[in-house]
């Protein structure tokens, strides 16, 4: 039977969590400032309503990542 030492650990999976943010951010800040053409992320950044289309993206795409993340 595989040791499974780290089941009783509620952190145990945070490492894995922060690199995967980390990767996250280091990706979207990539886009904002490289804003290749063909990248959604990057044309949040160029919209016409600014920093405001960004700001109304975080509430759904929050949701919709805690509703991944909880399966």
């Amino acid at each position: 039977m595989a040791d499974d030492s780290t089941a009783d650990d509620p952190d145990a999976g945070d490492a894995s969590a922060d690199e995967f943010l980390d990767e996250l951010f280091a990706v979207i800040e990539d886009r904002k400032e490289r804003l290749p053409e063909d990248s959604y992320t990057a044309s949040l950044f160029t919209h016409e309503k600014g920093e405001n289309a960004v700001l109304e993206k975080l509430p759904p795409t929050s949701s919709t990542t805690c509703s991944c993340c909880s399966r």
